[in-house]
């Protein structure tokens, strides 16, 4: 038979061993499992920080600085990053110490709740990341001008910025813009006048900018001769004379990778291919136009901000119409003598002019108005430039056919001829609109009853029976 021996100091050293041996297992477990969860924020958070810095940069580069730092704190937030919530705390400095204002600095830090590590570490779970990005603010090529002509007039023999036709509705006016002309023109012959072709007729408003800004031209030809462009005398001489070289040559060529759209007179960015583009409201972005044309008649306007045309081919045409002597018993500004040659009789008032044999082309303003709305509703026009033509007649037989409707009308004259000569459009053709539209204005002795009649019903006369 066998004896077993125990020795008491020995007691307890098993469950002493298995206390140890747990505490260890448990800052193993701490380690694996609260470990990995740090590491997993952390890299959470870094990602979250590195992409608000490049947010807040890329606003920066926009222009949109303003913006910058809500871009940043929505994007963070959008990864579940709040300052002040669930122990988070994120500093956003611009610039950070030791950098210029170019640089942006987002600082997040935070803590996770633990299971096991507690058991070897009495501090908290804490992480901080950090990111740095540069932002440099874009400045656009030749920033502020609205229209850059970069051809050179006095080598192609085409304007920079001309208009072809006349009327109000051909006329170029900037807003919170200048314009820059890069041909080397002196004036000293029509060729070397070529930069700014304004239309002649009479009523127009030229080409012009606001009040402050500018026409800038590398010429010395500063266009002080003309009324129908302002500011004048423009700024001449800039970059001593010599024609600038592209400013967007280095620059790769711009891509739309989205079809572009139409609905409802409102326009989305894109590619425009085999699609004409007219008024209407442009959305942002980058409009790439191939085998199109941009067409605007009429009235009719493109309105739009942050919006790039891109030209692959084809162009942009503006429709103007071109209007004679337009006349009704409302006008009160403009060529006036034949509407007061009709409007005065009309209401029993005298009228006297200059001269009989003074040519006009009157057309009426319903006539006009129908030609707008024709040329403004075609999908595309044939011609960049309509007249609308109307009846040619002097003011002595205009006065005539007044006396037709009002026998007693005083219509005078202080000289039967001297001013045919001076006359200007009274020759107008306007077969375009003709043959295209199938315009056919009112009889011209109809308008002229009409006009009577409309006075005289105005004053509470009788009227004129035909």
């Amino acid at each position: 038979m066998k004896n077993y021996h125990s020795n008491a100091g020995e007691r307890g050293q098993t469950l002493v061993i298995m206390v140890f041996a747990m505490v260890i297992l448990l800052g193993f477990a701490g380690l694996a499992i609260d470990g990995g969860n740090l590491y997993a924020q952390r890299r959470h958070a870094q990602n979250a920080v590195d992409n608000a810095a490049l947010a807040y940069a890329l606003a920066i580069n926009q222009n949109q600085a303003n913006n910058g730092l809500s871009e940043a704190t929505d994007l963070l937030a959008a990864n579940g990053y709040v300052n002040g919530e669930n122990n988070i705390s994120i500093t956003i400095t611009r610039p950070p110490a030791g950098y210029d204002s170019s640089y942006i600095e987002v600082e997040l830090s935070g803590e996770i709740p633990t299971m096991f590590i507690h058991f070897v570490y009495g501090g908290p779970a804490a992480y901080t990341v950090r990111a740095i990005a540069y932002g440099k603010a874009g400045t656009a090529a030749m920033a502020g001008y609205a229209i850059v002509g970069l051809g050179d007039c006095t080598d192609t023999g085409d304007n920079n910025v001309g208009i072809n036709g006349g009327g109000n509705s051909g006329s170029v006016h900037i807003h919170n813009g200048d314009i820059f002309l890069n041909s080397p023109e002196d004036g000293n012959s029509p060729q070397e006048r070529c930069g700014l072709n304004p239309p002649n007729s009479n009523g127009n408003d030229g080409i012009t900018v606001d009040v402050g800004y500018n026409i800038v031209s590398v010429g010395s030809y500063n266009y002080s001769d003309s009324n129908d462009i302002y500011p004048s005398p423009i700024t001449t001489g800039a970059n001593g004379g010599t024609p600038i070289d592209d400013p967007l040559a280095s620059l790769d060529e711009p891509t739309c990778t989205t079809n572009g759209s139409e609905a409802g007179g409102v326009y989305s960015p894109g590619n425009w291919e085999g699609h004409d583009m007219g008024g209407g409201t442009y959305q942002p972005g980058i409009y790439c136009i191939s085998d199109s044309d941009i067409s605007l008649s009429g009235s009719q306007s493109m309105i739009g901000s942050g919006v790039v045309f891109y030209f692959i081919d084809h162009g942009m045409q503006i429709t103007g119409v071109r209007p004679a002597n337009v006349t009704g018993p409302d006008k009160a500004r403009g060529s006036m003598d034949h509407v007061l040659c009709v409007t005065q009789p009309a209401r029993g008032q005298a009228a006297r002019f200059p001269f009989r044999d003074s040519m006009r082309l009157p057309i009426h303003v319903e006539d006009i108005a129908e030609i707008f709305v024709r040329v403004t509703l075609a999908e595309s026009t044939q011609h960049p430039v309509y007249n609308s033509g109307g009846e040619s007649i002097s003011l002595g037989q205009l006065a005539d056919l007044v006396r037709r409707f009002l026998p007693e009308a005083q219509i005078t004259f202080e000289k039967e001829e001297g001013g045919r000569a001076a006359s200007g459009n009274y020759l107008m053709d306007n077969s375009r609109l003709r043959q295209e539209f199938e315009v056919t204005l009112a009889p011209f002795p109809q308008r002229v009853l009409e006009i009577i009649n409309d006075i005289r019903r105005e004053e509470g006369l009788p009227l004129i029976q035909a």
